[in-house]
């Protein structure tokens, strides 16, 4: 019985915390939540298998799943960053590697809290980092482009196009489906 209500408690865990990763719009939060729920899936589950692919699942969540905000320009900065740092083959090779070793281990920190909360830590933190930095340079390439085009959309456009060579997805088509989006989400809860 006790299990049966472990894993329950994991799951509503696991379940809250990405609600909440998605909906924060500070990274810094986002990144606490993630530590803390994580150190609920090794205190709840057993299995170190689920535990990585569940750790895995949830550090990308952030990015694989961008709520649509009120302001159009930071909504589309937000939707377009996503679907650029899930192309780049170094942040996903930090976060699967990274959360696949630390999932692996989560399940010990019922025998070694200290530590193994240590080195869930470290590893968001190091995650946190990346995405600091790619957000950063990627918040940096779009200003210099708006300053010369004078445009927010063509910017934006240009800089993940810049950033994603050789994509198959055009930039200008990526924004035209978020636009396109948000004015079906908008327009369906005024007929509500």
């Amino acid at each position: 019985m006790r299990s049966v209500l472990a894993v329950v408690v994991g799951l509503t865990a696991y379940i809250v915390g990405t609600y909440f990763v998605t909906k924060v719009k500070r990274l810094e939060f986002a990144k606490l939540i993630q530590c803390l729920v994580l150190i609920a899936l090794g205190l709840t589950f057993n299995n170190p298998l689920l535990v990585a692919g569940l750790t895995d699942l949830f550090l990308l969540t952030r990015f694989l799943y961008v709520p649509i905000r009120k302001d159009t320009l930071d909504d589309l900065k937000e939707f377009v960053f996503a679907k650029l740092i899930l192309k780049s083959k170094t942040y996903l090779m930090l976060v699967l590697t990274g959360g696949t070793f630390l999932g692996l281990s989560l399940p010990a920190i019922k025998n070694y809290p200290t530590s193994i909360s240590v080195i869930t830590f470290v590893t968001v933190w190091l995650i946190y980092l990346v995405e600091k930095s790619n957000w950063n340079s990627f918040t940096q390439k779009f200003n210099k482009r708006i300053e010369r085009s004078g445009d927010p959309l063509q910017a934006l456009k240009d800089t993940y196009e810049s950033m994603v060579l050789f994509s198959p997805v055009d930039g200008g088509e990526l924004i035209r489906n978020r636009l396109e989006m948000r004015k079906n989400k908008f327009n369906d809860s005024k007929n509500t």
